[in-house]
């Protein structure tokens, strides 16, 4: 017989559960980029939300427990450049609290960037903006679970039709606590500001419709699909500017060297400014080396 901890209930070793982690590998910044829109995107704690929004040879190298650890360090990035005291302060250093200890530093007061992670671009001047998109997602996350969980669902749905939010102009006169249901559930599954992710879910869009069908007959369910059209036209039409400024070829394709469109040309200058300056600084390293002789 093994011992506690080494046998599974049928006596074998139980390899998935002493199996070390395997190493962290160092992140690019194209990587980064992906991993802090997906936060941005799907809020703290969704972890494989987020990884699915790396590419795939970027999940290979980074499994699920790295991805959280990146997302801490950019909340430590976050809670180095806001202002103590502050709204948004409090609230990245609260979450920052429930946070696992950062891989070769204090949990609490090493805000220095993780060495496989390097320092995040733009978090200076947009700090106060990520965090209260975070704190966002904290609460919309929240009222998600409780609206998709069977438990906390009539409860959720009860206080959706008790509240007496403001409508606006834009919301459709056959919405109700139904349709915000639908809503949170859509947010939960495909991201907060996935709106045409959202529309075209089968689920969601099945919900809006019979709203629409109940409240005000064909002419309202005519009003949603012609709203739904709108928002496709609308699309198209972004997706084909964005083509264009890339000479009419698809943006997501890998374009040749000597492309003349409009993103590769300024791709290509700003790597050739990027080759001066590297060749500028080893030259003014080459002079020092010569004077010290």
């Amino acid at each position: 017989d093994g011992e506690d901890g080494e046998d599974g209930e049928d006596g074998e070793y139980d390899d998935e559960y002493d199996a070390p982690e395997p190493p962290r590998t160092p992140w690019s910044n194209h990587e980064k980029e992906r991993l802090r829109r997906g936060l941005l995107f799907h809020g703290l704690g969704r972890w494989e939300k987020i990884r699915d929004a790396l590419k795939k040879t970027s999940r290979a190298k980074h499994p699920t427990n790295d991805v959280a650890a990146t997302c801490w360090d950019l909340l430590r990035a976050l809670r180095a450049n806001l202002k103590p005291g502050g709204k948004e302060s409090t609230y990245v250093s609260t979450r920052l609290r429930g946070a696992p200890e950062k891989p070769g530093g204090s949990r609490e007061d090493d805000d220095g960037p993780d060495e496989l992670v390097g320092p995040w671009s733009k978090v200076k001047t947009l700090a106060r903006s990520w965090a209260r998109r975070l704190e966002l997602l904290d609460g919309v996350n929240r009222a998600a679970e409780r609206a998709v969980a069977e438990e906390t669902q009539d409860d959720a749905l009860a206080l959706l039709d008790s509240r007496d939010f403001p409508r606006g102009d834009k919301l459709p006169a056959f919405w109700n606590a139904t349709c915000d249901l639908y809503l949170l559930h859509g947010i939960a599954t495909h991201g907060f500001g996935a709106w045409e992710a959202i529309r075209a879910d089968p689920e969601c869009f099945a919900a809006f419709a019979h709203a629409a069908r109940e409240s005000g007959g064909d002419a309202a369910l005519e009003e949603l699909t012609k709203s739904c059209e709108r928002i496709d036209a609308r699309a198209a039409a972004i997706a084909s500017k964005m083509k264009g400024m890339h000479g009419g070829k698809d943006p997501t394709i890998a374009h040749a060297e000597d492309c003349e469109c409009f993103v590769c040309k300024r791709r290509r200058a700003k790597r050739d400014a990027t080759k001066t300056t590297t060749a500028a600084e080893k030259a003014d390293d080459d002079d020092d080396d010569d004077d010290d002789d």
